[in-house]
């Protein structure tokens, strides 16, 4: 027998406090605080009644003291004084804390008087619990979110969250280019399911990043949400006689262009519209423009779209429902990102919906990918290669080049636990030498960065040990494979299943690592692509129950790039729910054997994991035993239609 495990992320507790404090005649009174332990941040929430503006807010710990900025924005002027309301996270030293964290709260003016302290305690996990990362809960869920610009230099966000339990709060933090968080809203009283927007935040001209949290009613974190964007003055034009600006840009002063059908292919989305969706781009210069008409349908020759006339477009601008907007250089319509950008050397384009507007971030995505290829097609330039690519060099395409540099940001990470001498469990033959073969070949031949548990190493622990730790290396840009060869369990009642740590034993499954909650916690994961490898029994019970058949379109690189593009969350089984033989592979078990023959001598220098399966594993495996391989969607875990690929470098 093998089998499946959970991974438990981390979320230390978590209750929320509230004190009604008594008015103080200090010149800064803290009136009002709640606090909440989330992870190893303690998020509180103050009230305060002020003679000048307050500044700073001090949190102090057994460990030591955190400060906060407050913003001026949350200052209100009440009076002869001023009022406000905020809320601040600073981490916190859980380290030697088994029941409750004691903490206090003070405030700063800009004065420097100090108000009186706040002080409580909040609940907190054991510390074994919290070294685990057991986490005995779901975590809120969050969509994407999207950046609305109601006018002038405001902007507001959109998001949708969830959480079984009901959520306690989700907050928006505005980031500079400079990582300085610079404003914050958190909206409460949510219930189970929030769909809405924050109220407008105002900003001066720069490039920002929102990050999104929320928080549920026990405390548990979501994994942040984040969108980047720029503001910028609404631009002005000269006259015709070439004198200064008097008004900003009206309706007539930007070029509208709208994307038809026939554009989608060229954008190559892999979405299917809905019919009654409308895409439109409203191009706008910087300041000092003069040829904004020449520049609007220069972005419209790269993206198949027609120019609006101005007539028409006013009744579409009326009918927008959602808006994304990119910045670009006018001089190769590259986008203009990363730190501050000369307004005059740039394009504004509004990419705006009427309809349902569902793949508007697709939409924008794509058109960005359309002005990096013709950034390379003006410029005669390419990807400097580094020292190995994973597509040769030669007369490359644009997608091959995207697929080279896509493939060589990342790193790939590997887990790796091959379990023979179990301590309460029959012993196995061949999984310890699965495992380590599969790591000598994942690092001398594909580059990937290793961590093994064998036998004695792979307890319960010290698998979310690893895990744990992997989560915190890993990237939006890297691959994580986890390889499990062992024993595994099945319950027909719940059916669930199991892999089996060598701590395990049957009568006692709380050593036993379900899979039940891995595809919600893979969400947790950064990593754009996740790969499970279980040889083990009943392995495939995670998965969805269709196949994840993914199939290629025009060119191979072009189908990879679309792969590589998406998270992907899959799983490589050696059999369903069914036992699988630990033998008959000369010193492997038959699927690891196929495994490996199979990675040592690829169809092709970059594969993917369906390629692998199909190409390799199935047959050659259900030729040779009674189990047949499966691969398949990993079921609620943030799988988005991409796979994982191996890019063999020897």
């Amino acid at each position: 027998m093998r089998s499946l495990w959970r991974v438990m992320l981390a979320c230390t507790v978590m209750v929320a406090i509230t004190f009604l404090l008594a008015p103080s005649s200090e010149a800064v009174s803290l009136t009002r605080h709640t606090a909440l332990l989330m992870n190893e941040e303690l998020s509180v929430t103050v009230k305060w009644i002020s003679d000048a503006p307050v500044t700073t807010l001090r949190v102090a710990t057994g460990s030591g003291e955190k400060t906060a900025a407050v913003d001026a924005a949350l200052n209100t002027r009440k009076g002869d004084g001023f009022e406000g309301k905020g809320t601040f996270s600073v981490p916190v030293d859980l380290a030697g804390v088994e029941q409750f964290l004691p903490y206090s709260v003070t405030l700063e003016d800009s004065q420097g008087a100090v108000s009186n302290k706040a002080s409580g305690k909040v609940r907190v996990k054991p510390a074994a619990s919290r070294a685990l990362g057991a986490a005995e809960e779901n975590v809120p869920s969050l969509g994407f979110v999207k950046v609305n610009r109601p006018g002038g230099n405001q902007v507001s966000f959109s998001l949708i969250a969830t959480d079984d339990k009901g959520l306690y709060e989700v907050s928006f933090s505005v980031y500079d280019a400079a990582g300085k968080q610079v404003k914050q809203q958190v909206i409460r009283g949510l219930g189970k399911h929030w769909e809405g927007s924050t109220d407008p935040f105002t900003l001066t001209n720069g490039s920002y990043r929102v990050v999104a949290k929320a928080v549920d009613s026990s405390g548990n974190s979501s994994k942040a949400q984040s969108a980047p964007f720029d503001l910028f003055d609404v631009p002005r034009i000269p006259t015709r006689q070439g004198q200064a600006p008097t008004r900003a840009l009206a309706a007539q002063d930007t070029v509208l262009l709208r994307l038809p059908q026939e554009a989608y292919a060229k954008l190559n989305l892999d979405v299917e519209l809905p019919a009654d969706d409308s895409y439109f781009l409203e191009v706008a210069c910087g300041n000092g423009c003069t040829d904004l008409q020449e520049q609007a349908e220069r972005v419209a020759r790269s993206l198949g779209a027609t120019v609006v006339s101005p007539e028409e477009g006013a009744g579409v601008m009326r009918s927008i429902q959602a808006t994304e907007q990119i910045v670009v250089r006018k001089d190769n319509l590259s986008r203009a990102i990363e730190g501050a950008v000369d307004p005059s050397d740039v394009l504004t384009i509004n990419i705006t919906c009427g309809g349902w507007c569902k793949a508007i971030k697709k939409i924008s995505e794509a058109v960005i990918a359309v002005f990096e290829a013709v950034t390379r097609s003006a410029n005669g330039a390419g990807l400097t290669p580094p020292a190995v690519l994973p597509i040769p060099v030669g007369d490359l395409s644009d997608d091959s080049r995207s697929l080279n540099k896509k493939l060589v940001e990342g790193k790939s990470y590997a887990l790796l636990v091959g379990i023979n001498n179990y301590q309460h469990i029959n012993k196995l033959k061949n999984a310890v030498s699965d495992a380590t073969v599969m790591d000598q070949v994942l690092r001398e031949e594909y580059g990937f960065e290793t961590t093994v548990l064998t036998d004695d190493q792979a307890t319960r622990d010290n698998i979310m040990k690893s895990l744990n730790d992997l989560r915190k290396k890993l990237t939006e840009n890297d691959s994580l494979l986890i390889f499990y060869s062992g024993h595994g369990e099945y319950n027909k009642q719940t059916e669930a299943s199991y892999w089996l740590p060598v701590d395990a034993a049957i009568d006692d499954n709380t050593k036993w690592l379900e899979t039940r909650g891995i595809s919600d916690q893979l969400k947790l994961v950064t990593a754009k692509h996740v790969l499970i490898i279980a040889d083990s029994c009943f392995s495939g019970t995670m998965t969805r129950a269709t196949n994840a058949t993914l199939a290629g379109n025009n060119t191979r690189e072009k189908y990879l790039n679309k792969l590589f593009d998406k998270p992907s969350r899959v799983l490589i089984a050696s059999g369903g729910n069914e036992p699988v033989t630990d033998a008959g592979g000369k010193g492997h078990s038959i699927f690891s054997d196929v495994l490996i023959t199979a990675l040592r001598e690829p169809f092709d220098k970059v594969f993917t994991a369906e390629e692998l399966m199909t190409r390799h594993l199935k047959e050659s495996v259900a030729g040779r035993t009674e189990q047949t391989p499966e691969y398949k969607v990993i079921r609620n875990s943030g799988h988005d239609g991409g796979d994982f690929i191996f890019v063999k470098k020897k």
